[in-house]
């Protein structure tokens, strides 16, 4: 087998386990999980992380039976680019009855770093890519594990400090403007 393939399938490898791994923490997460929007956001990542996961098993026996990338890859769209909106939407839906736990904050800085481990390892893989259809699945990959972070830094943002959170995304200026 070509040298290329072989190390496509090993990174697909490692980026399945990755994801099967980030899934399992969430489910955790999820059942632990004492307010609303915590529940809505692990269940969305849960969700992503389930769709992932069936993506690279697609990706990684195609590219095992016919020793190439898929072409459709060209064509795959990120999935939850517009997290400002999915957060907000939350927000405006559970307002200022959301209650947070040590345990719940705890529980986000783990994700994040689970997230940022995902950042790092897929930028590594594109350094090392040499097929065009290889770079833009991990382009897709590292764009949509930046949408988790950056639901998971404006969870945290909100339960930490909701005034902030609120000054940063609905753009309102200490000048009375």
């Amino acid at each position: 087998m070509d040298k290329n393939i072989n190390k496509a399938l090993e990174m697909l490898s490692k980026a399945l386990d990755m994801e099967k791994e980030g899934k399992k923490f969430y489910k955790k997460i999820l059942s632990q999980c004492q307010n609303d929007l915590g529940v809505e956001i692990f269940t969305m990542l849960i969700k992503d992380e389930s769709m992932h996961i069936k993506k690279i098993i697609d990706i990684y026996d195609t590219i095992k039976d016919e020793k190439k990338w898929p072409t459709e890859l060209k064509k795959i769209k990120t999935e939850n680019n517009d997290v400002h909106h999915i957060i907000n939407s939350m927000l405006s839906k559970h307002g200022n009855s959301i209650k947070t736990s040590m345990n719940d904050m705890e529980a986000i800085d783990i994700a994040l770093d689970l997230e940022n481990k995902s950042i790092t390892f897929y930028k590594a893989q594109l350094k090392n890519a040499s097929d065009s259809i290889e770079k833009i699945f991990i382009e897709k990959m590292i764009e949509e594990e930046k949408s988790h972070h950056l639901a998971l830094a404006d969870m945290k943002l909100y339960l930490t400090d909701p005034s902030s959170w609120f000054a940063e995304h609905e753009h309102i200026g200490l000048d009375g403007a």
